[in-house]
């Protein structure tokens, strides 16, 4: 069991049992409950994810389970349910994210909501922008609240004003206009 820990990179306090129990500041890796001001240097965490701050350098982090940031989390990879007060920002993130005012990753698959803005090299799944969206490839439903732009969607794409895409497969709904290549 451990008590508590401090050095250059980290300081917190646990209650833990072989990786797996309850952490208080910034433990690199664990399986239960971690609360922590501001991220840095994360490896993997399995569980509740609770940050208050802009997380710092995390190139490698991989969070699983509940990822909750009162500011913005972000990570190499984010997986279940992702929510951000401010802002998600990271790799991939996979399950359901949601962010106040905006979100962008590398790569997302399942449901995606920015409250002002989405941004994705690549979208899988359900993708919502309350005032825009931007992704180089959507597969799946994409809806921008007032304009949508994309390289390529393979499904539904809707911009209340709108749209502008390179090639769609699938249905574009433009509510004043719609731009395509083919």
């Amino acid at each position: 069991m451990s008590i508590s820990f401090s050095s250059a990179w980290a300081r917190y306090w646990d209650l833990t049992y072989q990786g797996n129990g309850i952490s208080f500041g910034n433990l690199k890796r664990i399986n239960g409950l971690r609360f922590n001001l501001v991220d840095k240097n994360v490896e993997r965490i399995n569980g509740l994810n609770l940050t208050f701050w802009i997380p710092k350098d995390n190139p490698d982090a991989i969070l699983n389970g509940l990822v909750l940031g009162l500011v913005a989390p972000a990570a190499e990879k984010m997986n279940g349910i992702v929510i951000g007060g401010a802002g998600i920002a990271g790799g991939t993130a996979r399950g359901i994210s949601l962010a106040s005012i905006g979100l962008a990753c590398d790569d997302i698959t399942g449901i995606s909501i920015g409250g002002i803005g989405l941004a994705s090299d690549k979208l899988t799944g359900i993708g919502l922008g309350g005032v825009g969206m931007a992704c180089d490839d959507m597969s799946g439903i994409a809806i921008g609240g007032l304009g949508l732009a994309s390289e390529k969607i393979n499904g539904l794409a809707f911009g209340t004003i709108g749209l502008s895409l390179d090639v769609i497969n699938g249905i574009a709904i433009g509510g004043v206009g719609l731009a395509t290549e083919k």
